[in-house]
This record gives structure tokens, C-alpha cells and sequence, in this order.
């Protein structure tokens, strides 16, 4: 089974022009939306953001510090019979006395409600602005693609795949075991050049000096990496 090369000029190229354009005019509606949002920013509020650092910082190294008296502790104990008993008594009346003792008063836990009992909900609002505006636009992008080249294949892979890939790479087509799941649907290949093609239009942003343009970025959540 082979592809008749008008797919390649009445789908594939269709296909990723759309992806790129797309992905080109989502780009940089989110970069004149930060650019509208740092306008907003008045100066005053800059010393409260510094506070709000310096608060988070304080947080930080208070957390370290807990954490390093749990493991000092914790070698206090595992190697409390190479220092006399007083020493060891000391050292436990120092972290464990009920009252005032270090551990009494361990760091609180920050609140997974306190970013909602901040009155000011702008940031909240602008992204939620920002998934609403990706999410219409994304998704008018998939039904274009759906709607005009349905029941396409139009990308061979030049490598086998075993029958388990069908489902993910032949999105929108019926089933039919005479298929080789090798072949790539429109929908799946409008997904995949949807997730590949960040770069290549940061690339492209940057070569034609547009400002501002952030690179395709992931966020992940913070990991604690201490040990414990």
C-alpha cells in the first residue's frame, strides 16, 4: 500500500501550514498578553512583591533549618553512645522539652488555600484567560482538521509499528486490519505536529525580530529533595 503524492499537496502541507499558523498566532497573543500585563503592574506594588520574596525566602530557610536539626537528631540518636549521657540528656531536653523545646515548635505547612484568600485574582483571571483562548483555538484547529480531512492518511512512517499503534496513529479512521498502523491519520498527525512545532516556530519568531517571544516552556511542580 503506498501514498498517492496529491496527499502530500491537498492534506499533509494543509495540515501543517494550519499547525504553524496556529501555533504562530497563539504565540503571540500570549506574548502581548504579558506585555499588557507587565503595563499593569503599577510601581508600588513593586515593594510588595519584594516583601512577598523576601517572605517566601524566610520560609525556605526556615525549612532547611528544621530539616537539619531532624537529621542532627536523627545522628544523635543512632550515635548517642559515643558522647557521655548528660551530653545526650542535653541535647534532648534541647529538642524535645514539651514547652520549649525546638521541635515543640515545628514550621508550619503552607496552606494549599492561602493563594485563594489573596483579593487580588488578577493572576488567576489572566490564566484562566490564556487556557480558555488555547483551548478555542486548539480546538477549532482539530475540528478544521477533522471536518476537511477526515478518512485521510497522510503520512507514511518509514519504520514498522506493531498493531498496538493503531488507535493512537490512525485517529478518525475505521478500523481495517489491511491498514499497516505505519500509516498516520490527519487528526493524529495534526496532534503530533501540534506538540512538535513549538520550537520550530520560536525559531522562526525570533529570525523574523519578534520581541518578547518566550520559548516553549513545561512547568512542572516543585519536588522537595531533601532528604529525609
Amino acid at each position: 500500500m503506498y501514498l498517492d503524492k496529491k496527499i502530500l499537496y491537498w492534506c499533509t502541507i494543509p495540515v501543517t501550514i494550519l499547525v504553524f499558523c496556529g501555533v504562530i498566532l497563539r504565540t503571540i497573543l500570549q506574548t502581548s498578553s504579558q506585555k499588557k500585563k507587565k503595563k499593569r503592574l503599577p510601581f508600588k506594588n513593586e515593594k510588595n512583591l519584594n516583601d512577598c520574596l523576601m517572605s517566601t525566602q524566610r520560609v525556605s530557610l526556615r525549612n532547611q533549618e528544621f530539616q537539619n536539626h531532624l537529621n542532627r537528631s536523627a545522628l544523635i540518636r543512632s550515635r548517642r553512645f559515643l558522647i557521655p549521657e548528660d551530653s545526650f540528656l542535653k541535647r534532648k531536653l534541647f529538642y524535645c522539652e514539651p514547652e520549649s523545646g525546638y521541635f515543640h515548635n515545628s514550621p508550619e505547612s503552607p496552606s494549599p488555600l492561602a493563594a485563594l484568600s489573596n483579593p487580588d485574582h488578577s493572576a488567576l483571571t489572566d490564566m484562566m484567560k490564556n487556557q480558555f483562548g488555547f483551548l478555542i483555538l486548539n480546538g477549532g484547529m482539530g475540528y478544521l482538521v477533522n471536518t476537511l480531512f477526515s478518512g485521510f492518511l497522510v503520512v507514511y512512517i518509514p519504520f514498522p509499528l506493531s498493531y498496538s499503534f493503531k488507535g493512537m496513529l490512525q485517529r478518525g479512521i475505521e478500523s481495517n486490519p489491511n491498514i499497516s498502523a505505519s500509516f498516520l491519520s490527519a487528526l493524529s498527525f495534526y496532534f503530533i505536529a501540534l506538540l512538535c512545532c513549538g520550537e520550530v516556530v520560536h525559531l522562526f519568531l525570533s529570525i523574523i525580530g519578534v520581541e518578547g517571544v518566550s520559548g516553549p516552556q513545561i512547568d512542572l511542580p516543585m519536588m522537595n529533595q531533601q532528604g529525609k
